[in-house]
């Protein structure tokens, strides 16, 4: 049979809410799990569940109540508490979702007891029970691992190297689907900062760099670069060169010199 999705829109669609009916525990199920974060766990609290699940509901908090303890009961969920909120956890949810990749948690940890009669209640499932112990421990139990588990760190290099910082979601996207490995990423930082010395993208304080995105989908570390397309910013009074910036403060106007750079022919 083929998998089902159920959103969150569930919890304020007229036409369902519209249906008659008491609460029962297998829709609080059922809504409830549709707030768990990548770790199996949301906040229980009968007040939050009642404006978050159930806003066109007019079912109270003492119906939640009831219908969190009968899914207790059944090991179907943990609560502890927490202060003044409760939580849960879903000790199933390994089995049922195919979790990619884990976020950061919306809930604090659960307690060792929690873990420990979760683990318990799930020791006749290896799956369940593998499931459970490495969201516990911060592991990702992704049966398909990323094959370039340093790719964000790396597009965090591309990203504090690259001048223009624009539409970075964007950038990550396109610098997740080109994969680039270490002698890759070199090249790309070396381009970068060849062109960063170019006359386009030096012209109007940067206005004509790419956004990375372009640049990435673009391939522009494979732009060649000549020693006409570089300009530099000279002080007359001086032999040394100086950053545009800084010329403009003081003598308020740019002369274009040539420099002599090494680039690939």
């Amino acid at each position: 049979m083929p998998n089902r999705v159920i959103k969150e829109s569930i919890w304020t669609s007229p036409n369902l809410n519209n249906l008659p009916g008491p609460l029962t525990a297998e829709i609080l199920f059922y809504r409830l799990l549709l707030a768990v974060d990548d770790f199996g766990c949301c906040e229980c609290t009968t007040r939050v569940i009642k404006g978050k699940c159930f806003p066109l509901k007019d079912y109270t908090t003492e119906d939640i109540e009831k219908r969190l303890e009968e899914l207790e009961s059944a090991n179907l969920l943990y609560r502890w508490e927490n202060g003044a909120r409760q939580y849960c956890i879903f000790p199933t949810l390994g089995r049922h979702q195919r979790l990619r990749s884990f976020h950061q948690r919306k809930t604090p940890e659960p307690p060792e007891s929690i873990v420990s009669a979760c683990q318990q209640a799930l020791a006749d499932d290896d799956a369940c029970q593998q499931a459970l112990a490495s969201r516990a421990c911060g592991r990702d139990p992704n049966p398909n691992p990323n094959p370039n588990p340093n790719i964000y760190a790396r597009f965090e290099t591309f990203w504090e190297t690259y001048p223009k910082k624009k539409s970075k979601g964007q950038a990550e996207k396109a610098f997740r689907k080109i994969k680039p490995d270490e002698q890759l990423l070199a090249t790309m930082l070396a381009t970068i900062e060849r062109a960063k010395k170019s006359a386009d993208w030096l012209k109007e304080s940067g206005k004509y760099i790419p956004y990375p995105a372009t640049w990435l989908n673009a391939r522009g570390w494979e732009d060649e670069y000549k020693k006409s397309d570089y300009e530099t910013y000279r002080n007359p009074r001086q032999v040394e060169d100086i950053e545009p910036k800084e010329y403009l403060k003081k003598y308020g106007k740019m002369k274009r010199v040539e420099q002599d750079v090494n680039v690939a022919e």
